[in-house]
């Protein structure tokens, strides 16, 4: 089919009007070009509008077939409109003369011609970490009717090509950010996509793409879960690439991973995050982007550190152990009558020593209780682990731990709760084991006792909580979000405030932002997700009492404090959770 558009042809000026070597505005039918005579006398037309900030290009300077933007001196060439030096190319256009006159076809394209130099143009930003090229690019590609979701998923797809150890962050926040595409029409869609943008830029900076394995045939769950436990990575995400090839559907990859995942705790709990945002973020697109992302997602995982083979966790890996032969028995012996007090529980995983939390779940398990039941209490456990943050741990440089690593008991704990969902068998028990041991062994990082109680009720709007918020006062914040839950209207204006904040810059450096997005999400899915269930509101108070508290974001200084202690005077940093 012939996608050519039709010729617009204007007339610009007369040819003798035109001196060799200048530059000549032609502002006509809503465009804005610079008409070029170069000292041959050849004539170019390009948009006027320098793409770096749109200043004139008629005012930069001409040498030869070079123009000079004469405000950031980025320099592009008349006949094709490629940038030589700066970012993005600026558009040109035909030009022809008739009976003495010069004309430019100002005729725009199909709009999905100009998709791969645009796309091109953003990775380019992308490898570069330069967020304004990729952002304007973006937006050029909104203007012309691209999908934002289709964007996102580039980023993912990107991210999944160039990550030095697999998928970073930028996968679950792209997915993340497409939460808020429904408040965000046409080009707005950007001020969520740039987050996505932002972290991939700073994940990937200058990273060429990870050399992958060539695709090997006849891949099955058992063979790449055998290689996964060996940690051949190369192998192992061969087969996976060699399965996608083969027809193997997406959905089925899904439920290998999950089966694979379940083996091993690992990485503080990422692969199965990602593994969970992956299909939120692929069910919105075209499933071609799927198989670069789950074979990366599968590379991450078996690098990832197994951390349920470090010391701190052996108890509760003992427990689950003891299990695994029965995982069939205990999943096929769901009685959906079976005593389970979900408070009592969450409790337990909160505040008793790991062998009593871990025989809590064995026998929850062993009375019937289905994984569904106890994984809504699991992510009780992980928002009020959260909401008890110390901010005394973030501030003392001889302490490993942050905010950042309190928040990944919540969200893995979420994670857990819709891997169960959408993938229930025996497989899924082993995740209850991972969340436990995850959030319990965070108890040290609590407030003192008597700080741990949730505040009283405030009543308020929702400019209240944000004047809470901006002032730091984060026992009257949670107050005011209580009062608000309390009705629809009240969470409807409370969303929308906590969305604002994860994307208007409320935090700065890429990987907390990642974190503060990330957790949002899930905080706000819990209280939709979880009517009439324990622990309901808790993720949304640990999120207001965080922004209240603020974060201490640069840590250089506690990084050359650490280094000193361990390379000077052979101190290990504390950690008090491992």
């Amino acid at each position: 089919m012939n996608t050519q558009p039709t010729a617009h042809w204007i007339d610009a000026a007369p040819v003798d009007d035109i001196a060799l070597g200048s530059l000549t505005t032609i502002k006509k039918e809503g465009k804005q070009l610079v008409l070029v005579r170069d000292q041959e006398g050849t004539f170019f037309a390009l948009d006027n509008k320098c793409p770096h900030e749109g200043y004139a290009l008629a005012q930069g300077d001409l040498k030869g077939n070079k123009l000079t933007c004469c405000w950031h001196n980025w320099k592009f060439d008349i006949a094709s409109g490629a940038c030589l030096l700066g970012g993005e190319g600026v558009r040109s256009y035909a030009t022809r003369q008739q009976d003495g006159r010069v004309e430019v076809d100002i005729a725009d394209p199909d709009p999905e011609t100009l998709y791969p130099d645009l796309l091109t143009s953003l990775e380019e930003g992308l490898f570069k970490h330069e967020n304004d090229r990729a952002v304007r690019d973006g937006i050029r590609l909104l203007q012309l009717g691209y999908s934002p979701w289709e964007l996102l998923a580039k980023i993912g797809h990107y991210d999944a090509l160039h990550g030095e150890y697999g998928t970073t962050h930028a996968l679950p926040v792209a997915a993340d950010c497409g939460r808020l595409l429904h408040r965000l029409p046409g080009v707005e869609a950007m001020y969520a996509i740039a987050q996505a943008m932002d972290v991939c830029g700073d994940g990937c900076v200058r990273l060429p793409p990870r050399t992958r394995p060539l695709p090997r045939p006849k891949g099955t769950l058992d063979e790449i879960r055998r290689l996964a436990e060996k940690e051949d990575a190369e192998s192992a995400e061969a087969l996976l690439l060699g399965a996608f090839d083969e027809g193997v559907s997406r959905q089925d990859i899904e439920e290998w991973l999950h089966v694979i995942f379940s083996d091993h705790f690992t990485g503080f709990g990422h692969p199965l995050i990602y593994l969970v945002k992956a299909k939120e973020l692929l069910d919105q697109v075209e499933d071609h982007w799927a198989r670069d992302i789950y074979a990366s997602l599968l590379h991450r995982y078996i690098l990832a550190t197994r951390e349920d083979t470090l010391p701190y966790m052996a108890i509760y890996r003992k427990h689950m152990e003891a299990v695994e032969e029965d995982l069939a028995k205990l999943f096929e012996g769901v009685d959906a009558d079976a005593h389970f007090n979900a408070k009592e529980f969450r409790d337990l995983v909160l505040d008793a020593p790991p062998q009593e939390a871990s025989l809590a779940l064995v026998g929850a398990l062993s009375r019937g209780v289905g994984a569904e039941r106890i994984s809504r209490a699991m992510v009780a456990a992980g928002a009020e682990r959260m909401r008890r943050f110390d901010p005394a741990v973030e501030n003392d440089p001889t302490v490993a731990e942050t905010w950042v690593w309190v928040t990944h008991r919540f969200t893995h704990a979420s994670a857990v709760h819709k891997i169960i969902e959408r993938h229930p068998g025996p497989d899924s028990i082993r995740y209850l084991f991972h969340a436990l041991a995850f959030t319990n062994s965070g108890k040290r990082m609590d407030v003192a006792t008597n700080e741990k109680e949730v505040p009283d009720v405030v009543t308020g709007e929702i400019g209240d909580l944000a004047a809470a918020i901006s002032s730091h006062d984060a026992n009257r914040a949670q107050g005011l979000a209580l009062h608000l839950l309390q009705s629809n209207e009240g969470f409807h204006d409370l969303r929308q405030l906590l969305e604002t904040l994860s994307v208007e810059d409320a935090v700065i450096r890429p990987i907390v932002v990642a974190h503060l997005i990330k957790t949002s999400a899930a905080a706000i899915e819990t209280f939709e997700d979880f009517e009439g269930h324990l622990g309901r509101e808790t993720g949304i108070l640990a999120l207001i009492r965080f922004l209240a508290l603020g974060i201490k974001e640069r840590r250089i200084h506690d990084m050359v404090t650490s280094s000193i202690g361990w390379v000077v005077d052979g101190k290990i940093p504390r950690k008090l959770t491992q």
